[in-house]
């Protein structure tokens, strides 16, 4: 059997493992990525990304390709509830147009890009900055030492080598079987429904018109589900939901009867319709119990599985990537110790189980079964301000506001100075600076956080860790 070496082994080649590898190669650490399935997603899946993580995408040379790619979605800004494409509207909602409310935080907008079209921007530029990508790669086994990590990988060719790595990030998804063999627990309120994604092709141009949606809330006799459509008009996903315990299962959406919920969806039998996959998963909200594991990381869907009302999963996981990149490249550098990388756990996994949980009470408060208790935990956490009582949009312009921002909530924690705080290393060079620094933000009395409350933005890439 063959052997091979890196710094860094990702298990997982999605959105997050895909950033992960971005993130530490441009940090000069040598990375290698196994991924399954033999090239990217196939699915939109995730759509939205949120200006701080436009930011972090922006750090790394990702967010112009990004934003060139998205540039087709700038009028898919509408969020509305249909009883079929072609049918009565039940109601419209503007929901993503402006932010102009962010311009004095950030340099960056909202960024409208199904995941299908963002992983492969991220590949290029890991491949571009040096990461080394197996597609088609399985890891069969792995053990810990005090050195470092050894994995057994299965290559497309049918051929398993052993891999050597410093640390192992674990971007394997909600089923992850890296957190599964190091026998990490999860806790929330669990799987609270299941669902199939349908990707399609179909001709939306005479259904649509002018109209162009973010998202649409489909209900008829006939189907009920969320559909969104891309760019092009001419392909699409419609997600809809079975129980099993009702007898129901994913055998029971064959290409026939999928495409009979997708012109349901649409409204007419007259657009033709062809299924392209179908793309099972759970919505659940769950954390696990650890972060870190010795040498492993734990990040992504893998770290904590989030409904996805708000869009809240995949920005944090690549808020994750960013966080536990930079100390790893600290680490293996010498610039700093291993304990640097326990506060990966300490600062990310709050933000999972809050994140989590508002996924969890938006979906309840948007289906409209939430509890009195569930609306008002909501309301306060959009308008009361962060558990540390940092107030929200209306007052952002006198918060002295951090680059250190994670994202649960876009009015929320992209605002708070005092929630989830990274610690300071020496100047704080890996994270974002910005022309203006802000005295009263720092974290200890040799950095200084960069206020980001000016509009003089001439932002500057993170420096880079050298060994």
């Amino acid at each position: 059997m063959s052997s091979s070496g890196t710094r860094v082994l990702i298990v997982g080649g999605s959105l997050v493992g895909l950033s992960t590898a971005v993130f530490l190669a441009h940090h000069d650490v040598p990375v290698t990525l196994v991924e399954r399935h033999p090239g990217t997603s196939i699915h939109p899946r995730a759509v939205g990304y949120y200006p701080r993580t436009a930011e972090l995408l922006a750090t790394v040379g990702v967010e112009a390709p990004a934003k060139a790619a998205a540039s087709g979605f700038e009028k898919h800004r509408t969020r509305a509830g249909v009883e079929s494409l072609a049918g009565e509207v039940l109601f419209s909602k503007e929901e993503l147009e402006g932010g102009d409310e962010l311009a004095d935080l950030t340099p960056s907008s909202l960024l409208l890009l199904p995941q299908d079209r963002l992983e492969p921007i991220l590949r290029a530029r890991a491949e571009e900055l040096g990461a080394e990508l197996r597609f088609g790669a399985e890891l069969r086994s792995f053990t810990q030492d005090a050195d470092g990590v050894s994995a057994v990988v299965r290559d497309a060719d049918g051929g398993e080598s052993v891999v050597r790595a410093d640390y192992l990030v674990a971007a394997d998804g909600p089923r992850s079987t890296v957190r599964e063999a190091l026998g990490i627990g999860r806790e929330g309120r669990g799987v609270l429904s299941r669902h199939v994604s349908i990707a399609f092709g179909a001709d939306f141009a005479a259904v649509l018109g002018e109209r162009r949606y973010s998202v649409v809330h489909v209900q008829n006799d006939r189907v009920t589900g969320i559909l969104v459509h891309d760019d092009t008009l001419t392909e699409g996903t419609l997600i809809v939901g079975y129980d099993p315990e009702k007898g129901e299962g994913l055998d029971d959406f064959t290409d026939a009867r999928c495409a009979e919920l997708v012109s349901a969806a649409i409204g007419s039998d007259d657009v033709a319709v062809t299924i392209r996959s179908r793309f099972p998963w759970d919505m659940a909200e769950l954390v696990a119990d650890a972060f870190v594991s010795d040498r492993v990381l734990v990040a992504g869907d893998a770290a904590h599985q989030i409904p996805p009302t708000g869009g809240y999963g995949a920005n944090t996981g690549i808020a994750d990537a960013f966080n536990l990149s930079w100390k790893l490249a600290h680490v293996l550098a010498g610039t700093a110790g291993r304990a640097l990388l326990d506060t990966y756990d300490e600062e990310r996994r709050p933000v999972g189980l809050y994140t989590a949980r508002q996924g969890s009470l938006q979906l309840a408060v948007r289906s409209r079964t939430a509890t009195e208790e569930q609306r008002e935990a909501a309301h306060d956490a959009m308008h009361r301000g962060c558990p540390c009582g940092t107030p929200h949009v209306r007052d952002w312009q006198r918060i002295p506001a951090s680059p250190i921002r994670c994202g649960p909530t876009i009015k929320c924690m992209q605002a708070c100075i005092r929630c989830f705080r990274a610690p300071a290393i020496r100047d704080g060079s890996t994270e974002p600076r910005w022309e203006k620094t802000c005295a009263s933000s720092a974290t200890t009395s040799t950095a200084r956080r960069p206020c980001c409350a000016s509009k003089r933005w001439r932002s500057r890439s993170p420096a880079r860790v050298r060994s």
